[in-house]
């Protein structure tokens, strides 16, 4: 009993920092993204590598209003449908336009 009690714990501590490894796994995906998906080089690779930083900073400059609003819980719902809808559209995109690679 004590040896399953101890193997519990020790599975459930090894997957509690799974979620903070997550951003990391996806932006070792940036330069092979870059190359094969989006057909771009370095100028490819730094726009993806600084999207991250950019949606940060838009995320703090925005979030000075959210006191006044009435229903949160509404909010936050909206919040997280529209960041679903932005992370599925960026894994359907094949063209940054910003990026795009002078010839």
């Amino acid at each position: 009993m004590l040896a399953q009690h101890k193997m519990a714990v020790a599975s459930g501590s090894s997957t509690s920092n799974a979620p903070a490894a997550l951003p990391l796994a996806k932006r070792s995906l940036f330069p092979a993204l870059a190359l094969t998906v989006f057909g771009g080089g370095a100028r490819t690779l730094g726009f993806l590598y600084a999207a991250p930083g950019a949606g940060a900073l838009l995320g703090a400059v925005t979030a000075g209003w959210i006191p006044r609003i009435r229903r949160q819980g509404r909010a936050v719902i909206a919040a997280v449908l529209v960041w679903g809808a932005a992370i599925t559209c960026f894994g359907l995109v094949r063209w940054l336009p910003a990026a795009a690679e002078s010839a």
